[in-house]
């Protein structure tokens, strides 16, 4: 789901099998993916025109099974604030530096915003240190 809206989805349709409702945990996590996406809502209705971040992975497992960063980055904007939002594709933890432009001035530091933890992220130098869990998505708006 979250990679469709990195992509450039404006909405997504869910459908699913039966088996999900039957443990807690299915339901926690179908709940948590829905809670997400009611999260980042207001960024749906915006096209995703702003250029793709510089992805530059540092951990040992740096592609997905098709070739590709293991870390996957777009951005949204919406009424001047900026959505970041970076999936990790692979089943394995991975360290990245996210370039997420439109820096205020790449020789101060900028504060992030994690939208799902409420975690403050230090962009310094124009660059974010991002480290990810398997298939863990970050969604950061950057703090005035």
């Amino acid at each position: 789901a979250m990679l469709s809206v990195l992509h450039g989805s404006r909405a997504i349709f869910f459908f699913s099998w039966s088996y999900i409702e039957k443990t807690e945990e299915s339901r926690a996590d179908i709940g948590r993916v829905i809670g997400r996406l009611n999260h980042i809502y207001p960024w749906l209705r915006e096209e995703a025109s702003l250029p793709k971040p510089e992805v530059t992975m540092l951990s040992t497992y740096r592609y997905d099974a098709r070739g590709k960063a293991a870390v996957q980055c777009g951005r949204r904007n919406r009424n001047g604030k900026q959505l970041l939002l970076c999936v990790n594709t692979t089943s394995t933890h991975v360290e990245t530096l996210v370039q997420p432009g439109d820096a205020t001035n790449n020789n101060t530091t900028d504060a992030w915003q994690a939208l799902f933890t409420g975690t403050t992220i230090h962009e310094e130098t124009g660059q974010l240190h991002l480290f990810f869990d398997p298939y863990e998505t970050m969604a950061l708006t950057r703090k005035p």
